[in-house]
């Protein structure tokens, strides 16, 4: 019963994810963690030297047909 369900399950997520366009997350972690450093390499496929954020950055990362909106929330900024 628990391989059907999960048979079902999957199939189901798999469907929804494919009708969704757009997906929203927020990356919070500790100070000089590298959430910066990440939302940047999904970006650019580069590594970018960057400065401590201050308030928060917010870039929009396609991957393969989905569209990704990220933010990273940097230090001193209260959610």
């Amino acid at each position: 019963m628990g391989a059907s369900v999960a048979k079902e399950t999957r199939f189901s997520l798999k469907e929804t994810l494919s009708n969704l366009g757009a997906f929203h997350c927020a990356m919070i972690g500790l100070d000089s963690a590298g959430k910066t450093t990440v939302l940047y390499r999904l970006k650019f496929n580069q590594y970018v030297n960057s400065a401590p954020t201050i308030g928060f950055n917010c870039e929009k990362v396609r991957f393969f047909k989905w569209n990704f909106y990220l933010n990273d929330f940097g230090r001193r900024m209260l959610v």
